[in-house]
């Protein structure tokens, strides 16, 4: 009779998490950089703004501060219609989180006074 102890082990991968983070930083910061913040530009930022008008014209900036994590910083819009935008003075700074075109708003919002 073999016993379970007897019967040969199946090897698997060790890894620390401290190598998980390595790893998932240096294989998604590039894309983030690269397809992210056009991704955000392009979706879920401009549904918060009126997306007839292009990012240059308000001047949205848009930037990866981390793997799967883009910043914008754009112009609060006070009221809007299709033949009437109005600003304030402010600017607004987003957070999103993207995920290889996937986009999600964050509920992290801050007022940068001008």
């Amino acid at each position: 009779m073999t016993s379970q102890h007897d019967k040969a082990k199946r090897w698997r991968l060790r890894f620390s998490v401290r190598t998980l983070v390595v790893v998932v930083t240096l294989a998604c910061w590039g894309p983030t950089k690269k397809w992210g913040v056009n991704d955000v530009s392009n979706g879920a930022a401009s549904a918060t703004r009126l997306s007839i008008e292009p990012d240059y014209l308000f001047g949205v900036r848009n930037n990866a501060v981390a793997p799967l994590f883009v910043v914008t910083e754009e112009p609060e819009i006070a009221e809007s219609s299709p033949s009437l935008i109005v600003l304030t003075g402010n600017r607004v700074k987003r957070v999103y989180f993207w995920f290889f075109g996937y986009v999600a708003k964050l509920p992290y919002e801050r007022d940068l006074k001008n």
